[in-house]
């Protein structure tokens, strides 16, 4: 029964799969004919200097999605050993009409069903669906391209170097430098199978970015490891990705880890230090009235509103990384180190707690802010126009022209998701002939990564601060509150613990395979609320009741009671706390 209920899903995801194999198909048939030597002859642009990085990368992002569900799938043991019992018994309803009253003719389109999924999506090949399907078809030979395959080596090395500088000096390209990796290995892997080489270069590459990013989290708790999944998926790789280089990125990672469990209670520090003085930098800021703002006011704000997602970011990979790497390695993680990653999810939930304080500064200040990006962005454009009219215009001055049009008239409307991507488009075919100078690209680069992060603050804002990796990871709770019991120190940063916990009911009452989708929320609620009670609510009860006890025989001997002279345990910051919020229920310190 519970695999019935999540049915209709898998369905779906087979859909998606199938719609994913269809756009990888066309896309690389628009850029084989772009690249095709007949393109002149039939009137097709000429692309010879032009690259198209940006149709790459939302190509390899899109099939970074794939190796998302393939790990998911692969990862999850119990829903092979449902789909494999349900399976089994659909076919001896089918083979058993008298028992189960069924004809064999109503199970055949579920028979059908369960046949597209188990192909698609249960045999965690999804990704290896889209690279090893056929290419040639309509008169295109994509394999045979030379000049497409040339070209997406490059898109594909720039594209690594970009990664293995950190962005290329860009800000906030560490929001998603995860995703990033795993696109750029998704579209390394697509190459190599369509076209069939292998390149030392780019497999160097990788490894130096796998080194770099030791840790890459797909989902919750799912890790992924590019030197095992290409070997996986492609083969004839099998020789550059062999097990001595794998033991050697084990090694790295252990070490990795190693060192990371010995600094993190410094670097929670450092972080509580830093997130305070952004918090308190944004509070200045805010003073002034945008009605009062100069050039020069704006630029901070926009620093600082994209500081507070690069810090955010930052802080959930670490925690990412220390959880996940001492699960998949199997290492046991000591007390200290629990802690020391519940005070970096206090700091993440403190950046999400200020964003929501400011969120009139926000409604204040984006769009000036992003009205001043736009602003730096027309003042390239319009320097590199007067640039390409000023000279004798042909076919290919023609074409810059246009594009460069065509990325004014993007920035003159709202900056949405599809107009800052057909400015991307446009800024690719602009860049030929020496139209764009080399620091206009890099200030081009810079400003649209920061115009992207402005015109996308809340949702990325809401998706650093998640800390739903908790529910995989609860086991640190009882350590977590047993030093806070113990220490009292910052009392209120119990509050952002159980915001993190709350994080986690989005993806709990989403859940499709109980008979009611708050059954597990539920289960999960009284779990956090038992360690609560038992290491936090009971103890203070205690604590009280003995000190009424002491007070009611104070005319007996007691040990001496003078604070003074006896150091005593002062537990009323916690009875002075707010009421507690734990999955949309209130709990009171005092009333308990």
């Amino acid at each position: 029964m519970a695999l019935s209920r999540i049915l209709p899903t898998l369905h779906q995801v087979a859909c998606y799969v199938q719609r994913v194999q269809k756009v990888a198909h066309n896309v690389l048939h628009q850029m084989t004919s772009l690249y095709s030597p007949e393109k002149k002859v039939n009137g097709f642009i000429d692309v010879s200097e032009v690259h198209f990085q940006v149709i790459y990368e939302h190509l390899g992002l899109l099939l970074a999605t794939l190796i998302t569900l393939d790990e998911v799938i692969i990862n999850n043991s119990v829903l092979h050993e449902h789909w494999g019992a349900y399976r089994r018994l659909v076919r001896s309803a089918g083979s058993d009409q008298n028992k189960f009253g069924q004809d064999k003719a109503v199970l055949q389109p579920l028979e059908k069903l369960l046949t597209d999924v188990e192909n698609l999506v249960m045999q965690g090949t999804m990704f290896s669906s889209v690279t090893r399907q056929s290419y040639e078809c309509d008169g295109l030979t994509v394999s045979r391209n030379g000049a497409l395959r040339e070209e997406m080596m490059n898109v594909i090395l720039g594209w690594c170097s970009q990664l293995e500088q950190g962005g290329g000096g860009g800000e906030g390209w560490w929001c998603d430098y995860q995703p990033q990796v795993v696109g750029v290995t998704a579209l390394a892997l697509l190459h190599q199978v369509i076209f069939n080489t292998q390149d030392k270069k780019l497999t160097k590459t990788l490894l130096n970015i796998f080194k770099k990013m030791p840790c890459i989290t797909l989902v919750g708790s799912i890790m992924w490891f590019g030197e095992r999944y290409i070997p996986s998926v492609a083969p004839t790789l099998s020789q550059l990705f062999d097990n001595k280089t794998q033991d050697m990125l084990l090694s790295h990672r252990t070490s990795h880890l190693v060192n990371k469990a010995q600094t993190i209670t410094r670097e929670a520090q450092t972080v509580n230090l830093q997130v305070c003085g952004w918090a308190v930098n944004l509070d200045a800021a805010a003073k002034k009235h945008s009605s009062q703002m100069k050039n020069q006011d704006l630029s901070q704000r926009a620093s600082l509103l994209l500081q507070g997602m690069i810090l955010a970011h930052t802080i959930k990979y670490n925690i990412e990384t220390v959880l996940n790497l001492h699960t998949t390695l199997g290492r046991p993680m000591g007390k200290a180190c629990a802690v020391s990653v519940c005070h970096l999810i206090e700091s993440l939930k403190a950046i999400e707690n200020t964003y929501h304080r400011h969120s009139s500064l926000l409604a204040d200040s984006l769009p000036h802010v992003i009205q001043y990006l736009t602003c730096q962005v027309l003042s390239i454009v319009t320097a590199a126009k007067t640039r390409v009219s000023s000279a004798r215009l042909d076919g290919q001055r023609l074409d810059i022209l246009m594009a460069l049009n065509l990325v004014e008239q993007m920035l003159s409307g709202c900056g949405t998701k599809e107009r800052r991507l057909v400015i991307r488009v446009a800024l690719s075919l602009a860049n030929q002939a020496r139209a764009l100078k080399d620091e206009d690209i890099s200030s081009l680069l810079v400003v649209l990564r920061r115009l992207d992060l402005a015109c996308e603050v809340q949702s990325r804002v809401r998706d650093a601060t998640n800390c739903s990796i908790l529910y995989h990871h609860r086991v640190i709770l009882p350590a977590y509150l047993d030093h806070y019991f113990k220490s009292l120190d910052n009392v209120h940063c119990i509050h952002f613990m159980l915001a993190a916990v709350q994080d986690c009911a989005i993806q709990l009452e989403t859940c499709r395979h109980l008979e009611h989708s708050q059954q597990l929320l539920q289960d999960f609620k009284e779990e956090v609320y038992g360690y609560l009670k038992e290491y936090v609510l009971d103890k203070t009860c205690e604590a009280v009741e003995t000190e009424l006890r002491l007070s009611t025989h104070s005319h007996l001997q007691l040990d001496s009671r003078n604070p003074f002279q006896t150091p005593l345990k002062d537990i009323s910051p916690v009875l002075c706390l707010q009421p507690l919020t734990l999955l949309n229920s209130l709990i009171s310190v005092k009333g308990t």
